[in-house]
């Protein structure tokens, strides 16, 4: 991973686009200023206040950014499924208040 600013020390930046805030256009405007500002990742949304990942939102981010800035899908991920749908759609990181959870997996109960 590079790092955001510049060669100056090992900082990951992080922007917040908030997109089911915003219409497609301002969206793809967005993404030009990440880019412009050389961050390291563009998240959906901080997934408060019921905001959702969408499919749409984290291709439409891949589409826009370059390959060098991540996505983070964030925002109602709550199945392992949900996980994958939206690594296949472009997302390099996902947040999710059930991380844990969901990389405990399954709880296997045994019969006495």
């Amino acid at each position: 991973m590079k790092s955001a600013n510049g060669g100056r020390g090992v900082v990951v930046l992080k922007a917040v686009v908030g997109t089911d805030q915003l219409p497609e256009k301002i969206k793809q405007l967005a993404c030009k200023i990440v880019e412009r500002a050389e961050v390291d990742f563009a998240q959906t949304s901080t997934g408060d206040n019921g905001a959702q990942a969408t499919i749409h939102d984290v291709e439409l981010l891949r589409e826009y950014l370059s390959e060098s800035v991540g996505v983070k899908a964030c925002g109602g991920i709550e199945t392992i499924e949900d996980v994958q749908t939206m690594a296949n759609a472009g997302a390099t990181r996902i947040g999710s208040t059930l991380a844990v959870q969901l990389l405990e997996g399954p709880k296997l109960v045994r019969a006495s």
